[in-house]
């Protein structure tokens, strides 16, 4: 016995079919060039399709009407609501609001009336001030401050 390499003892050999010569060949694995140019064709005018139904229509000019009004409550308004201190509303809503001083809150479940100004709306509203029994007075996790308007109207 003659000793083959191990891989030419795996391989087969090609077939011979009676009345073709030479064998079987592989089929061709080439694209013609018509179709090619036709798919690119397609999506090109898919494409084009697409875009046109994606764009942008232009919309006929409405007649402008006059813009919606709000109105804005006057801090007149809001102090005869709750019984807020006068110091709160004299100084502008640019400055920081002093509510109260850590020796008026140093006792616990101390509580203190204000006015809560919205720095975006310019809107004030009742709130109260809380001093907790658990925290610090001179740190901010020892309050706990709460508007007294809202869905409902808490009365102090």
């Amino acid at each position: 016995m003659t000793e083959q390499k191990p891989t030419a003892r795996f391989k087969a050999e090609m077939p011979s079919i009676p009345g073709l010569a030479g064998g079987a060949r592989p089929a061709s694995r080439t694209i013609p060039g018509g179709y090619i140019a036709a798919g690119v064709f397609v999506v090109l005018a898919g494409m084009l399709a697409i875009g046109l139904t994606m764009r942008p229509r232009h919309i006929q000019a409405v007649a402008a009407t006059a813009p919606a009004q709000i109105e804005v409550p006057s801090a007149a308004t809001t102090l005869a609501v709750g019984t807020e201190p006068a110091a709160a509303v004299a100084g502008p809503a640019d400055e920081e609001q002093v509510i109260a001083t850590t020796v008026e809150m140093s006792k616990a479940w101390t509580a203190k009336d204000f006015l809560y100004r919205n720095p975006l709306s310019a809107w004030s509203t009742p709130a109260m001030l809380l001093r907790l029994p658990g925290g610090s007075a001179t740190q901010a996790s020892g309050y706990w401050a709460f508007a007294m308007s809202g869905l409902w109207e808490l009365q102090a």
